[in-house]
């Protein structure tokens, strides 16, 4: 299909502007990831930093911007101890990734109309001849939203993002095959890493406490690379943020979707890593992180214990 005229504005004008985050599953019941399974003190995440403009990029995912050793929500006891190196590494090969995709309710790729079919029809060929730059601003903005992707930064960022999300959505696989994570994090992944991990997916009933976890419905692998890790300043929870490169198996996440997941979470589900090209670089970056994270125990210890003093100050009034 050859690109727009410049006077197409009928075309143009027709883009979605705004898109809904997505449609609330019918029925009764909602579907939870692994990670939503039980939460530290009966209280969900503590997420309310702005998002991290690194993770537009992938430029600069080494940097040595690690968050803590172990995460104070990490219980060994209840998770279980990690398998070794040689059972994980089977596991990872007895992995499926020939599973058909399933559609998500209220999917992350909304129902696309005539318009949104035309522009990913342009954006393939602009891609082809080389030509991406001829989209105008709101049009790229349009196919990120598409996929939703980050919306943040200039012309050339949005271009870089959709290119990166294009090469990752067929190259993916090949660049990152499940052969090559062959280090266990043994509960210590660090941003920079390239890692792959399952994700257990829950069936409970609406309004049910999180600590019911429900009956299992599917499961999905995941890889990608942290860009992004650090702690909660009201709870010191670990969270992770990873930029997924191939995702495969129960209602699989989009290329270059930026997921949120917990320390424990992601250490639980035993994850596997890429070597770096510079080990050394990664040790000092978990030397950092190492440091951080006895900074973070100590505050969750006296934030526990005051709350504990408060609770029986207000019994024996």
């Amino acid at each position: 299909m050859a690109a727009p005229a410049a006077d197409d504005d009928d075309h143009r004008a027709a883009l979605p502007r705004e898109e809904d985050d997505g449609e609330e599953e019918e029925g009764s019941e909602e579907e939870v990831e692994s990670d939503d399974e039980e939460e530290e003190e009966g209280e969900g995440y503590d997420w309310s930093e702005e998002d991290d403009p690194e993770a537009a990029s992938l430029a600069g995912i080494c940097d040595p911007d690690a968050g803590s050793y172990d995460d104070p929500t990490f219980d060994p006891a209840a998770d279980g101890d990690l398998e070794v190196d040689a059972v994980l590494r089977s596991r990872m090969a007895r992995m499926s990734l020939s599973s058909a995709r399933k559609d998500r309710k209220g999917s992350r790729m909304p129902k696309m109309g005539k318009e949104e079919m035309d522009l990913l029809a342009m954006v393939d060929k602009l891609m082809h001849d080389g030509q991406l730059e001829k989209l105008k601003v709101y049009e790229c903005k349009a196919y990120l939203r598409m996929h939703k992707l980050r919306l943040s930064g200039n012309k050339e960022v949005l271009l870089t993002r959709i290119r990166g999300q294009i090469e990752v959505k067929t190259m993916g696989e090949v660049k990152y095959p499940v052969s090559s994570f062959v280090l266990n994090c043994q509960g210590d992944s660090c941003k920079g890493d390239v890692v792959v991990f399952e994700q257990n997916i829950y069936k409970r009933k609406k309004g049910a406490p999180r600590g019911v976890k429900g009956h299992l419905c599917g499961q999905r692998t995941n890889a990608g690379r942290i860009i992004k890790e650090s702690y909660g300043t009201k709870k010191q929870q670990h969270t992770f943020t990873i930029e997924i490169l191939w995702s495969r198996g129960y209602k699989p996440w989009p290329p270059l979707h930026p997921l949120l997941i917990k320390g424990r979470n992601l250490y639980k589900d035993k994850t596997m890593r890429q070597p770096w090209l510079d080990e050394e670089e990664r040790n000092r970056a978990l030397q950092e992180k190492h440091a951080r994270g006895y900074v973070a125990r100590k505050t969750r210890e006296v934030r526990i214990k005051d709350k504990e003093n408060e609770r029986m100050r207000r019994l024996n009034r």
